[in-house]
């Protein structure tokens, strides 16, 4: 979501997590001061008694001057608490973001490690982690010289909180106006109450950090509630009614409004095969927008009333968890029977994954990418779709493999409308029709969509 996108995942688990728990803390903390203030106040207010100050000549009269002592007191060490403890906020912050970094980049590094080493990127890596590990260990020596002001302050600020009122109220007791054990007893309220009312100074770490994450989730929720005002009239309109597919003036846009394929206006009838040809970015964005997953642009989609749709990619997701719940997603396994999910595996050539359908792995770095695209297909075939949308969802697999999958189509779903994305000799025979998407102009021109026949099967 624009400047606040870096790892939206660390701030919606560990950000949030801090703000709650330290909430928490903080909360108790402040009932509790809040207790002891207005237990010990009464007492500090009824034995400090009245002093009696001239102000040019004019003798004022100040009932339960300790308390007022003490509010003051508190509200310079508060003051100055706030200031030395400052940096500590944006330390807290820079803290968070790199480590998220960096727990991001070793994440990476390990889920791509065979293909960084076929490659001989190594080195690179090592250095880019390297730079992440410093910006680590940057963050960390910010928020230890945050920490060392307020571990400074704090420790002066509680070394004359004991001293202070027996120095306020010595005048009294020299001049006789109390006993020792009035002082005394005026000293140990002073005490409570500046010990009550230094709750921010006691927990001015705690306060920074829970501010940083609070700061971090409230930009995460402010830019995520700012794409809905980005979209504003840039929207395309999807709508479901009839029983054809219809694009009526769709004119795809990147994030910033940016248009990147020309207007295009089509028909798409129940049954029909129709291959999406351009440029694969453009036309990956386009089957989004159909799907109602790109709302940038403008337009309007029309998809079937009741249409049971599947999408699958050059990439399909496959869950950690066992083999069966893979092939199922998003359904649950329970929605499968073992023998359906095994007739899946096979029809779709990966019969010799079917006797481990309660094998649990992360199957996303088991299966080669030919084999997830495999069985991408052995999923369609367990949710049984009338309209199918194809997005490079075959680029990994041989023309041989291409047909059989095209094959399996033919068969499987006679009726269904399928709508693919790819190059104009994919599936030789399977599509009907071609329809052409074209990048928009340099100058911003629009066109309608080209539609071309392609020879049936």
């Amino acid at each position: 979501a624009g400047e606040h996108d870096d790892n939206p995942d660390g701030r919606i688990a560990e950000d949030i997590r801090v703000t709650t728990e330290s909430a928490v803390e903080l909360g108790q903390a402040l009932f509790y001061c809040i207790l002891l203030f207005f237990t010990f106040v009464a007492v500090l207010w009824r034995i400090s008694g009245t002093v009696h100050v001239d102000i040019g000549g004019t003798v004022i009269a100040i009932p339960g001057y300790m308390v007022f002592v003490a509010l003051t007191y508190s509200a310079i060490g508060t003051s100055l608490a706030l200031w030395a403890g400052f940096p500590l906020v944006g330390a807290s912050n820079l803290r968070q973001t790199v480590e998220a970094n960096f727990r991001f980049g070793l994440a990476r590094a390990r889920e791509y490690s065979e293909s960084i080493a076929l490659i001989g990127g190594d080195s690179d890596e090592r250095t880019h982690l390297q730079n992440l590990l410093r910006g680590v260990r940057h963050g960390w020596e910010r928020q230890t010289y945050g920490l060392v002001r307020i571990i400074v302050f704090t420790t002066a600020y509680g070394v004359l909180a004991n001293p202070f009122p027996l120095l306020v109220a010595a005048p009294r007791y020299i001049l006789g106006y109390i006993t020792l054990g009035t002082l005394m007893q005026t000293a140990q309220a002073f005490s409570q109450v500046t010990a009550a009312l230094a709750f921010p100074v006691d927990n001015l770490s705690g306060i920074a950090l829970w501010r940083a994450s609070v700061e971090r989730v409230m930009a995460l929720q402010n830019a995520l509630a700012g794409l809905e005002e980005k979209l504003g009239a840039n929207r395309i309109e999807v709508t479901h009614e009839g029983n054809s597919l219809q694009l009526a003036g769709v004119h795809v846009m990147e994030h910033d409004a940016t248009p990147v394929m020309q207007e295009i206006t089509a028909r798409i009838e129940p049954g029909e095969h129709v291959l999406i040809e351009g440029k694969t970015p453009i036309c990956h964005k386009l089957i989004l927008a159909i799907v109602g997953l790109w709302p940038w642009g403008a337009g309007k989609v029309t998809l079937p009333a009741g249409a049971n749709i599947f999408t699958a990619t050059d990439r399909p997701y496959l869950p950690v968890g066992t083999l069966g719940e893979a092939v199922c997603y998003p359904m649950t396994l329970g929605a499968c029977t073992p023998d359906d999910i095994n007739s899946a595996l096979h029809r779709v050539g990966l019969g010799e994954w079917a006797g481990q359908l309660g094998v649990t792995e992360n199957w996303e770095t088991v299966l080669s990418v030919a084999q997830r695209q495999r069985l991408s297909f052995a999923r369609m075939l367990l949710h049984r779709p009338d309209w199918i949308f194809l997005s490079e969802a075959t680029n990994a697999l041989e023309p041989p493999a291409q047909r059989e999958m095209a094959e399996l189509l033919v068969k499987e779903f006679p009726s269904a409308t399928v709508v693919a994305v790819g190059r104009a000799g994919l599936f030789d025979g399977f599509f009907q029709r071609v329809l052409h998407v074209e990048a928009e102009t340099a100058s911003g021109g629009m066109a309608s969509g080209k539609t071309r026949v392609a020879t049936p099967i």
